[in-house]
């Protein structure tokens, strides 16, 4: 079965995403630092790279890694990339494709 993730702008840096797969579906507040958004504008050489994108692509690596149910409600990816060393170069690359 496959997941739906739909991301929607909140405000200044901030998402709220719904993930579903089948009858089940789960809403979270993600945050993206500014500063994150920028590393990887600049490393994936595209200025153009949207905060919206960013979340998309976060969103499905933690889903590679964890169940929709077993993610917080509030995820900020400033945590998640300095609690998981794969976060970042996995975001990247799914950025570049």
């Amino acid at each position: 079965m496959s997941q739906r993730v739909e991301v929607r702008p909140m405000g200044a840096h901030e998402f709220a995403a719904l993930v579903g797969e089948g009858d089940i579906a789960t809403q979270h507040r993600v945050v993206v630092p500014e500063e994150l958004a920028e590393e990887l504008r600049v490393q994936v050489a595209r200025p153009e790279l949207t905060e919206r994108q960013i979340v998309a692509e976060a969103l499905a690596f933690l889903l590679e890694h964890k169940p929709a149910t077993a993610l917080p409600h509030d995820i900020d990816l400033g945590g998640v990339h300095r609690a998981d060393t794969r976060f970042l170069p996995d975001v990247r690359t799914r950025l570049t494709r």
